[in-house]
């Protein structure tokens, strides 16, 4: 469960009703294999069936844009809870964390985004979160790729391409992070269609669909790994592989300009035994006597 720290200002104040409400600023809301997320402000209502949650989350990094948290939390654990969120302008690497927001950047808005906490799951895997999301500017970079496509053009734009129609899904869980159903569009430029995934241990994955305008080529004919011309476009399908500080794909073999390198024996080392990992903080527990 979500782990709050670091709140300033916390105040109880009884209602005349006899409702207790909680009210705070500043602190941080960290969840394990997550990025960090500040949070700007909040209040909790302390009903006599349930509890209300409503917060407010900036941005980090001199971004302006924000995240709001709403919902119910009923004391009773046979149901899951489910906290309503939206996105305002917000930065999607910090959403992402690190490793994919090395990949992906720029602002996202949203509406329809959910925190989930199933209490019948372990607690490990109880949590997940769903964001469907626009955007009119997202910059993508680091997939070779795009090296790739700037050799095959000679238009160095495409090494980090701007796109300004974009939509997909922001899924997390304890597996990892996932963008779903990606549709980025730059119509002078490039499209991509697909899936981007990583998982717990940085393993990067996924499939994306390529497309490339034909003008773009000029006069010449496309590698035979793009099929079209479609709506003025050629396309081909790019697996993704690596890991989030190794990027790989494979675009350079389908269009043959990558060679195989001559293997190099690798020295055998020595096993060592691994060090003892301390156990967790019980953060379910926290997270329920800070709200209750």
């Amino acid at each position: 469960a979500p782990s709050i720290i670091g709140l300033n200002n916390v105040a109880l104040r009884k209602q005349v009703s006899g409702i207790h409400h909680i009210v705070f600023q500043n602190g941080l809301m960290k969840i394990k294999n997550w990025p960090e997320l500040t949070i700007s402000s909040g209040i909790v209502i302390l009903n006599q069936h349930d509890t209300v949650v409503e917060a407010l989350l900036k941005a980090g990094d001199n971004y302006a844009g924000e995240l709001t948290i709403k919902g119910r939390i009923p004391r009773n654990t046979a149901h899951p809870v489910v906290l309503d969120i939206k996105a305002k302008d917000y930065p999607i690497q910090d959403i992402l964390g690190k490793g994919l927001g090395r990949i992906v950047k720029g602002e996202i808005r949203s509406d329809m985004g959910s925190l989930s906490y199933n209490y019948k799951k372990p607690t490990a895997d109880a949590l997940s979160f769903i964001m469907p999301f626009n955007a009119t500017e997202l910059r993508m970079s680091e997939l070779p790729m795009f090296t790739d496509l700037k050799n095959l053009t000679g238009e160095t734009l495409y090494v980090r391409p701007l796109f300004n129609h974009c939509r997909g899904t922001v899924m997390r869980t304890s597996e990892g992070v996932t963008l779903n159903d990606l549709n980025l569009i730059s119509n002078s430029l490039l499209t991509l269609e697909g899936n981007i995934s990583v998982n717990a241990k940085g393993g990067l994955s996924g499939t994306l669909t390529v497309g490339i305008p034909k003008r773009q080529l000029g006069k010449k004919s496309p590698p035979p790994t793009f099929t079209g011309p479609h709506d003025g476009f050629y396309h081909t399908t790019v697996t993704l592989s690596g890991t989030i500080h190794n990027p790989n794909d494979n675009l350079g073999d389908l269009m043959g300009i990558n060679t195989p390198k001559a293997s190099t024996p690798i020295p055998k080392v020595r096993p060592q035994a691994s060090p003892e990992i301390p156990s967790g903080r019980d953060l379910e527990k926290e997270f329920d006597d800070l709200l209750r």
